[in-house]
């Protein structure tokens, strides 16, 4: 009978530890949102935490990892500054609202082993020992966890996220990724305790409200005088109007998405702009030394002859004649 009572007593004494413990984890939301095209090959977005209830949070650590499919575009895998996933700067200054010691560090980029077709993308941070030593985050506000860069060697295709989304690798990953985001914090019963919610997470894409960012392509870059060159628009974002401009081609100008085929008549390195707008705002880009037109020379026709005659139907006798061919580039 004792040892009933003493076992109900232990039953008790966990279920209101663990119910203390269970209430006593704070709430938070965690986003990534503001996704945005620096240039056709470097995407920004933002890391944003907001601390929703009262309880009392000494942040202790954080790591981040993210998933995105490998079409989206080429990135160089590394770490730190070399890095093609990192925090970035405004004006030389980190983009963060965070002391230094939290900012997450050691952007890190690798072919996720454990989902086939896809980057890992990874975001370290200090761990802070000691209840005391951590960064108390306040109640309500907002806060920027960073503003991190995603640089990719080729122009970054985010069609591609439609059918296959980044994501958030934690706890909500389907399978169970072992590499995930955590994030722990300093309470009154232990040091680092983890308080994820992966219902918490969210990723928010929107490029539709947005300018829209050039670029362009072409079917050739290198060409002989008279001939001509097929330009295609490839801008993000929605463009509803477009602005040419071929100095030394014809037409020397185009407001149409993809112009006509510009002819350039005279040997020369040339320039191209593309300007476009949607009701968000207005960018160009400027491509220098961009065509190269080779001068044409044509040969003049030239005559090569050998008669040898003696004796008329000697076998031995010939007639040669020999012609260069016309157009030729010389």
């Amino acid at each position: 009978m004792k040892k009933f009572v003493y076992l109900l007593l232990f039953l008790l004494i966990s279920e209101v530890t663990f119910a203390q413990a269970t209430t006593n984890i704070p709430q938070y939301t965690f986003e990534v949102k503001n996704f945005s095209f620096v240039t056709p090959n470097k995407l920004v977005f933002d890391l944003v935490f907001t601390h929703t209830d009262a309880i009392p949070l000494q942040l202790a650590g954080w790591q981040f990892f993210f998933r995105a499919p490998q079409t989206l575009g080429t990135f160089p895998a590394g770490t730190g500054s070399g890095s093609s996933f990192n925090l970035d700067s405004n004006a030389g200054v980190p983009a963060s609202d965070l002391p230094e010691d939290f900012r997450p560090r050691n952007g890190n980029t690798v072919v996720a082993g454990n989902s086939p077709g896809n980057y890992e993308f990874r975001l370290a941070s200090n761990s802070v020992p000691g209840a005391g030593n951590g960064l108390m985050i306040p109640q309500g506000i907002p806060i920027l966890i960073g503003r991190f860069y995603m640089k990719s060697t080729t122009p970054i295709d985010f069609t591609v996220l439609f059918s296959n989304p980044f994501i958030i690798r934690d706890s909500c990953e389907t399978p169970l990724s072992v590499t995930r985001t955590k994030l722990n914090f300093h309470n009154e019963n232990s040091f680092g305790q983890e308080f994820t919610r992966c219902a918490s997470h969210s990723v928010t894409i929107n490029f539709g409200n947005q300018p829209p960012v050039p670029n362009f392509t072409s079917d050739r870059q290198t060409i002989f005088s008279g001939e001509g060159v097929n330009f295609t628009d490839a801008s993000y974002n929605n463009p509803n109007s477009w602005l040419w401009t071929f100095p030394g081609g014809t037409p020397s100008s185009s407001n149409l998405q993809n112009p006509p085929i510009i002819i350039y008549n005279t040997p020369g390195i040339y320039v191209v702009t593309l300007q476009v707008s949607n009701p968000f705002g207005t960018n160009s880009i400027t491509v220098p030394n961009y065509i190269t037109v080779n001068s044409t020379i044509n040969c003049p026709i030239s005559w090569q002859s050998s008669i040898k005659a003696t004796d008329v139907g000697n076998i031995k006798d010939s007639l040669k004649f020999g012609m260069s061919p016309q157009e030729l580039i010389c």
